[in-house]
């Protein structure tokens, strides 16, 4: 049928029908292949030698018929878009600025649309091969989609702007005796705000400006008429069609007044509109925006204005009510005007659903914790789930469900590069959207697959919004035992198959994985392994692997979506992968953001290996939080450098010798850091260096962003500081003399308790290590010899018992974890009176008992529960993915810590209730408590 033997070298023919049939439509793919390799001696040359090139020829023809005439049109870019360095690279906004250059001056409008219609062209094209060809998630696809449209408006406001300014010399403002350069900013909204752009989307856009006033050129025009310049043909120059096409179509009924308003709003003007006449969805839109061209820093001088509007300090509950009433109000004119196919965006449980969903539960929780702020959708359901506003069980169907209708939104649009939302009427036609969106996949399956995500997303929707009321009752765990796995091993058939096709061996590895809790999860990376090459070849390689693996996902739904979101990370976990690997290497080239990010990747990598040995391997629970605390100092010694040499290099090259100590308290101080828990740190300088303090201040605060600071690539700790003198209205930065004059005189019992767990970390070590014996002198001398000491502490504890013991009553209720940690400190102050470092709890509980501050049996038991009490923390810290000092209540999640727990303590036998233990153990401990401080 179609002469491509005579075409095509015999070793690119003879892989031809293999790499035709992994396409979604073979006889169009290879329809198409005919058709350009017979369109010009370079097509052919560009497939002709090159599988790979073969490869992705195929799949464009048989995905994309605007990418087809693309290719035809110019057969090179394939090879240009195949380019190793281009086609591996995840490229920000302002490289891909960078590469579209600017216009000669004067040059006329329409040659400059052409140019940003054809970069446009051919990047979709580079992207859409890294999609096809499963090289780039979903998240990177979508924002480097935004990364592009944000450099094509970055460049067309340049244009612009340099022509307007060549012509009427540019716009100032009066300010006071003087004037200055009036600024213009284009605020992004929507997806291009979110950074999670579609193939074919609008733009959504706002623009503001600043000040009334004049041009300072020969021909003089008011800063109003500059500016409404400024923005018509800026839009005019996106939207314009040439014989490249257009760029993007841009939508700005966003803007304060909608339609009606001005095209440029003053920024007075714009900030009291929000203030005073903004609809409660006006407010909710500006969650997602950003400054995205012209003068950004007046973007987000608009946006700290108007951003208390949008999130609440308190938890205002009205709030829920009006975002439930707009988004049904939504919901019917949705419904009166569908006349298409089933629209996976604005069918109730649809894509819209799920953002709004998102930003509604922001501005709820967003005033009282920044953190769950984002405009991205993905990453703040995370923030969300993180912090526990959505259950996990919630976030693992919203974000696979947002994920799976955005890809069939995308293979939707690639068609033919238009909006499109719906779903195809046409059986033939739904055929072949199954295959683009799952390979082997039937319309059936897509169907089931569609409604399934409709139906799971109103059902979190409804259960989350109607139950955010005061008095509401909990919304209850979602099922996630034995009885799932019939409903999800119809998913998981469909990866199944596809897997198999590659590795009929690996599919049944993957098919006998004991998985009843963590159905969902294992579903979800199933879909992963199923689209890479490489991470099904990995998982081939060791058998043990795919075990620890289900093992994981099984226990833990967190490191099930680490493993979605990082497939690559799976090779952490293979049993050769050391965990005494070298610490983090740097690229000696790379500045301070790129070094942040390769420390969070090396810390999140590490900390899943570590994670891995615990549950996998059953590594000693004291062993793994005593690795977990040697990463936390490993990347906090690397941080230090990072933030030190930064600031070095803004001082131009100098900086003040090292005195700096980095102490750690808590459980860093006493090496038992466990999965989520904060780095308590203070800051300490040897007196020589008091002179700088300024210096270190900085270095300081850097490197407080360096390990808190949240991005793509995840962040790592948190760090307090309240443990310093006088708290949080204390210094960042102590001088060590002034530290030995307020324990020796101010300093309160409790602290002196605390600083007998420090250590120093990072910094000038040797110093730190001198400085806390003497700080601990002091202490011990002050507080060491009281006669009430008992009666203090017990004081102490009791404190903690009332104020958390209902919160947290495995850690501080009547018998638990803190019972043994104040026997421990009591018993090392009263009678110790020596510094000592490096002790754990099993470390420190031998030392009291040499001391004969306990006896044998008592020291062996308070060791069996220190481990059980350890191990029931961590255990629920992997099952549900954020500390907490309870059992769950969920019958799964409990079951899950059960099981972990019985890795690692001997306390909890089979068949035997995880909460009678915890209170048999409680009981016991207190006991010996109870002796000791009487």
């Amino acid at each position: 049928m179609y002469d491509l033997q005579t075409a095509l070298d015999a070793e690119t023919f003879a892989s031809l029908d293999g790499l035709a049939r992994q396409t979604p439509d073979p006889d169009l793919a290879l329809e198409r292949l005919d058709y350009f390799v017979h369109s010009s001696e370079a097509a052919r040359a560009q497939v002709s030698g090159s599988r790979r090139a073969l490869q992705a020829a195929l799949v464009v023809f048989a995905n994309s018929d605007f990418l087809h005439d693309t290719l035809v049109r110019e057969p090179e870019l394939l090879g240009w878009a195949l380019d190793s360095e281009r086609f591996y690279s995840l490229f920000t906004a302002a490289e891909l600025r960078s590469q579209l250059g600017s216009s000669d001056t004067g040059a006329p409008d329409e040659g400059f649309a052409a140019k940003l219609a054809h970069f446009r062209r051919i990047h979709v094209l580079r992207i859409a091969l890294r999609d096809f060809l499963g090289v780039a998630t979903l998240a990177e696809i979508t924002l480097e989609l935004s990364n592009l449209a944000g450099a094509l408006l970055e460049g067309a406001h340049d244009h612009v702007r340099g022509d307007l300014v060549r012509r009427f010399g540019r716009p100032l403002v009066r300010a006071g005796e003087t004037e200055i350069e009036g600024r213009f900013v284009a605020i992004a909204l929507g997806k291009l705000g979110g950074r999670e752009l579609n193939y074919s989307s609008d733009i959504d856009l706002m623009y503001v400006h600043t000040g009334q006033g004049e041009t300072a050129g020969p021909i003089r025009i008011s800063n109003h008429d500059f500016y409404q310049q400024l923005a018509t043909r800026l839009t005019h120059l996106l939207c314009t069609r040439t014989q490249e096409g257009f760029a993007y179509r841009v939508d700005l009924r966003l803007r304060p007044e909608g339609a009606a308003g001005e095209l440029v709003a003053s920024l007075d003007g714009a900030v009291a509109y929000y203030h005073k006449r903004a609809r409660d969805w006006e407010l909710q839109m500006l969650i997602k925006a950003r400054p995205a061209a012209g003068d950004l820093l007046m973007g987000e001088t608009f946006l700290r204005m108007v951003r208390p509007l949008i999130y609440r300090t308190t938890t205002d509950f009205s709030l829920i009510e009006r975002v439930s009433e707009s988004r049904d109000r939504i919901q019917k004119q949705r419904q009166s005007v569908a006349k298409g196919g089933v629209n996976v965006k604005l069918h109730p449980g649809g894509i819209r659903d799920i953002e709004f969903l998102g930003q509604c539960l922001q501005r709820l929780y967003g005033g009282q914790d920044p953190f769950v702020r984002s405009g991205g959708t993905l990453f703040a359901l995370h923030r969300l789930a993180e912090k526990g506003h959505l259950s996990l069980g919630d976030y693992s169907a919203l974000s696979s469900a947002y994920q799976y209708l955005r890809t069939v939104e995308h293979r939707l649009q690639l068609l033919d590069d238009r909006q499109a939302h719906e779903l195809p009427k046409d059986d033939e036609q739904r055929e072949r959207l199954a295959r683009k969106v799952t390979p082997g996949s039937t319309a059936a399956e897509l169907d089931r697959d569609v409604e399934r995500c409709f139906r799971d997303v109103s059902a979190i929707y409804k259960r989350t919004i109607r139950s955010q009321g005061p008095g509401e009752s909990e919304a209850a765990e979602p099922a996630t035992g034995a009885e799932t796995r019939p409903a999800v091993e119809k998913i998981w058939s469909r990866q199944l198959r596809r897997i198999e096709a590659h590795s009929p061996e690996l599919a049944r590895a993957f098919d006998a994985v004991p998985i009843r809790r963590g159905a969902q999860m294992f579903a979800h990376f199933l879909d992963r392994v199923a689209a890479s090459g490489e991470l099904r070849r990995r998982l081939e390689a060791s058998p043990e692997l795919v075990a620890c693996v289900g093992d994981l996902i099984e226990h833990s739904a967190t490191i099930a979506d680490h493993l979605a979101r990082f497939p690559q990370d799976v090779a952490e976990l293979a049993p050769d992968a050391g965990t005494d690997a070298p610490g983090p290497a740097f690229d000696p080239a790379a500045d301070y953001n790129e070094q942040s990010m390769q420390l969070r990747r090396y810390f999140r990598r590490r900390r899943l290996q570590i994670t891995a040995r615990s549950v996998c391997g059953a590594q000693p629970i004291f062993d793994t939080l005593a690795r977990m605390s040697d990463l936390a100092e490993e990347v906090i010694r690397a941080a230090y450098r990072i933030a030190y040499e930064a600031e070095r290099e803004q001082h131009g090259g100098s900086a003040p010798a090292q005195t700096l100590r980095i102490i750690a308290l808590g459980r860093l101080g006493i090496r038992e850091l466990d999965i989520g828990s904060d780095a308590d740190l203070i800051f300490v300088l040897g007196d020589d260096g008091a002179d700088d303090e300024p210096f270190w201040r900085d270095v300081v605060t850097r490197f407080i962003e360096t390990l808190s600071n949240y991005t793509r690539e995840g962040r790592i700790f948190s760090v307090d500081v309240r443990l310093r003198p006088n708290g949080r209205d204390g210094s960042i930065v102590q001088t060590e003399a002034f530290m030995k004059r307020y324990f020796a005189e101010h300093a309160e019992a409790w602290e002196a308790l605390a600083y007998m767990k420090a250590r120093t970390v990072a910094g000038d070590v040797e110093g730190g290590r001198r400085f806390l014996k003497e700080l601990q002198k002091v202490g011990w001398e002050r507080f060491g010899g009281e006669t009430d000491l008992a009666a203090k502490l017990g004081g102490m504890r009791e404190k903690l018992e009332r104020e958390r013991g209902d919160s947290e009553p495995v850690k501080a209720g009547p018998g638990g974890y803190f019972d043994i940690d104040f026997i421990l400190l009591y018993l090392r102050l009263k009678s110790a009176g020596e510094f000592f470092e490096l002790l754990s709890t099993p470390e420190r509980i031998a030392i009291v008992r040499e001391l004969g501050g306990l006896s044998e049996e008592q020291a062996v038991f308070l060791e069996e529960a220190a481990v059980f009490f350890r191990a029931v923390d961590h255990a629920v810290r992997i099952a549900t993915g954020r500390p907490s000092g309870r059992i769950p209540a969920g019958v799964g999640a409990q079951e899950s810590v059960g099981e972990l727990v019985r890795r690692w303590s001997t306390l909890l036998q089979a068949g035997q209730p995880l909460p009678a233990v915890v209170e048999q153990v409680q009981r016991s401990t207190r006991a010996i408590y109870s002796a000791v401080l009487s």
